[in-house]
C-alpha cells in the first residue's frame, strides 16, 4: 500500500460502516497538522477502535476462547465449497473453478466469530488445501472459524520468474475473492466480517503476505506478463463489490517481495520462521530447490524495521535452525506457531489500532541488471545499520536490477564479519 509521503503525522483509525454491508476494518490515513486536531482524531480512532474491541469480545466465551488450545472438543468440517473460478495462462488459459473447505468448532452458542484463512505450501507447484486441514481443526479448536481455500499454481519444473513470481500474485487475486466471497456469506457460516485474517505456510503465506501488502496497482511488478495480472489486484475471480482488505496476516515460512508496500495504514501482521530457513533465507536463491533468479526477497527477520518505520505492527517468533514451516510442539500450548499465530490474532483483535508512523524514507535510487553484472560475484553490501543489501544470484537473463534507498554502503568480500540479514 502506498503511503502520503512526507506526512510526517499520521493516525490509523479503523472506520466502520461502508460498501454493501461491510468495509469494516478499512485504515484510513489522515494529516494532522494542529494539535487539537490530533488530538480529537485520536479519541475518535480510540472510541472506534474500542466498538471493534467489543464486538471481538462478545465471542469470548468459553474461557481463553482464542489463546487456548481445544476449547472446544470436536470440529464441523463443510469441504468443497467453490468461492470462485479464474483462467490460469501458466495451464493454456484454462477455467480453475477455485474452492474452499470451512471448519467451525462444535457446539459454538457464537455466531459473529473470527476467520483465520489458512493456505498450504507447495511452492506454487505443489500440494493442495487439504494439506492445512490439522492446521485449520487447530484454528476452530480455538474458537476461529478457519477456511483453506484455492489458488492457483505455476506449471511445475524448474522455477522461473513466471513460474514463482506469477502464480504469487494470481494467488493474491484467488485470496481476494475468498475475502470476498467470506464477506458476501459471513452470516451463513457465523464470522465476523471485520475479523478476517489471511495465513499460511510457506507459498501460503506468500499469498497471504502479498494479499495484505500489495494492494495498489502502480505495486504490480512490471516483469509481470499482462496475461498474469489480467484483472489487477482484485482479479476477475467472483464476488464483487465486496472490500477485500483483510484485518491482518499471519505467516509461517513466508516473506514479501518488496518492503516498500508496508507503508503506513497497512494491516498488521505476526509471522513464525526458521532462523535457517534453507528456502525462505535470501542465501538460498538457486540453492535447496529454491528460485534461481533475483527478487527483493525480506523474510521475518529483514522486515522488523520497515514495519516499524510505517508504524504497523508486526510480532515475531523466530524458531532456531534449520527448518521451513515449522511445527514444534509442547504439552502446555500444544503447535507452537499456531499458538503464536492464534494469540497474534486475539492481540490484533482486542488491541485498539492507533499507531504514528515515522517521516517517510527518501525515494530509492536504483542499479540496473547491466550495473549487477559489472559487480564483482564474490562482494556483498551492507548498509549503515549493518543490514545486508541483496544483491542475489545474477543469472544470465534473469538478473532485474536492485533497488537502494540514499544512504551510506559499505562492500566487503561476501560473508565477511557476519553482518545482519
Amino acid at each position: 500500500m502506498k503511503g502520503n509521503g512526507g506526512v510526517k503525522d499520521i493516525v490509523k483509525v479503523r472506520v466502520k460502516g461502508g460498501v454493501k454491508g461491510d468495509v469494516a476494518g478499512v485504515s484510513r490515513a489522515f494529516s494532522l497538522r494542529s494539535g487539537w486536531v490530533r488530538r480529537a482524531a485520536t479519541l475518535a480512532s480510540l472510541i472506534l477502535a474500542l466498538n471493534g474491541l467489543a464486538s471481538a469480545l462478545s465471542c469470548n466465551e468459553p474461557a481463553n476462547r482464542y489463546r487456548n488450545q481445544n476449547i472446544f472438543s470436536s470440529v464441523k468440517q463443510t469441504s468443497n465449497i467453490q468461492f470462485g473460478s479464474n483462467k490460469n495462462p501458466l495451464h493454456s488459459n484454462n477455467t480453475e473453478n477455485l474452492f474452499t473447505d470451512i471448519f467451525q468448532p462444535n457446539n459454538d452458542t457464537c455466531t459473529k466469530r473470527p476467520l483465520v484463512i489458512f493456505m498450504w505450501g507447495g511452492g506454487f507447484q505443489g500440494g493442495n488445501r487439504q494439506g492445512e486441514n490439522g492446521d485449520c481443526q487447530n484454528f476452530a479448536k480455538r474458537g476461529f472459524v478457519c477456511a483453506t481455500t484455492d489458488y492457483r499454481m505455476g506449471n511445475g519444473g524448474s522455477y522461473t520468474i513466471p513460474n514463482f513470481c506469477g502464480p504469487t500474485f494470481m494467488s493474491t487475486q484467488d485470496t481476494r475473492a475468498a475475502i470476498r466471497f467470506f464477506k458476501k456469506n459471513g452470516a451463513q457460516y457465523g464470522i465476523d466480517t471485520s475479523l478476517i485474517y489471511i495465513g499460511g505456510c510457506s507459498s501460503g503465506a506468500y499469498a497471504a503476505m502479498h494479499t495484505g501488502y500489495l494492494d495498489e496497482t502502480s505495486e504490480i511488478p512490471t516483469y509481470l506478463a499482462s496475461a498474469i495480472t489480467a484483472g489487477g489486484i482484485e482479479g476477475t475471480g467472483g464476488n464483487p463489490g465486496y472490500n477485500s482488505r483483510p484485518a491482518g496476516v499471519l505467516s509461517l515460512s513466508g516473506g514479501l517481495f518488496d518492503s516498500n508496500w508496508v507503508t503506513p495504514g497497512s494491516v498488521p501482521a505476526a509471522m513464525v520462521g526458521c532462523t535457517q530457513d534453507p528456502i525462505e533465507s535470501p542465501d538460498s536463491l538457486g540453492q535447496n530447490g529454491g528460485p534461481p533468479f533475483f527478487i527483493s526477497d525480506f523474510d521475518f527477520q529483514r522486515l522488523g524495521p520497515h514495519f516499524k518505520h510505517a508504524g504497523v505492527t508486526l510480532l515475531t517468533k523466530p524458531i532456531q535452525g534449520n527448518c521451513h514451516c515449522p511445527h514444534p510442539t509442547d504439552g502446555t500450548v500444544g503447535d507452537q506457531s499456531i499458538d503464536f499465530l492464534a494469540k497474534s490474532a486475539y492481540t490484533f483483535m482486542t488491541t485498539p489500532t492507533v499507531s504514528v508512523a515515522l517521516p517517510r524514507w527518501p525515494p530509492f535510487a536504483a542499479l540496473s541488471a547491466a550495473d549487477l553484472a559489472r559487480l564483482p560475484q564474490g562482494e556483498e553490501w551492507v548498509d549503515a545499520r549493518g543490514e545486508r543489501v541483496d544483491l542475489k544470484s545474477r543469472n544470465a537473463g534473469n538478473a532485474q536490477g536492485v533497488s537502494f534507498r540514499p544512504g551510506l554502503y559499505f562492500r566487503r568480500p561476501h560473508g565477511a564479519l557476519g553482518g545482519r540479514r
